[in-house]
């Protein structure tokens, strides 16, 4: 679904893909210049109000949240006496 407002550009000196630290202080860095105009990509909907993502202390309510990607990294028997353990990663949107 693609989503547009009167704010959002038509055109951009600069695409980035990926609202993630690295991505939006490249943004940040850009756009210090005003004449240049920059567009960040993230997935997902946009959940700038949502009290979970604004505050650091709700972090664990987006655990199996509809944002979490439910992401489980390979076996780590090394990190498990007693066999496999899967960790899951927060990865949302």
């Amino acid at each position: 679904m693609a989503l547009q407002d009167s704010t959002t550009p038509s055109t951009a000196d600069y695409i980035i893909v990926g609202g993630g630290t690295s991505g939006l202080v490249l943004a940040n860095r850009l756009t210090e210049d005003p004449n240049i105009h920059v567009i960040v990509l993230e997935a997902g909907l946009n959940h700038a109000e949502d009290p979970r993502v604004n505050v650091p202390a709700f972090w664990t309510s987006l655990l199996g949240s509809e944002v979490d990607w439910k992401f489980k990294t390979v076996s780590q028997v090394r990190f498990r006496l007693s066999g496999d353990f899967l960790y899951s990663i927060l990865r949302s949107e």
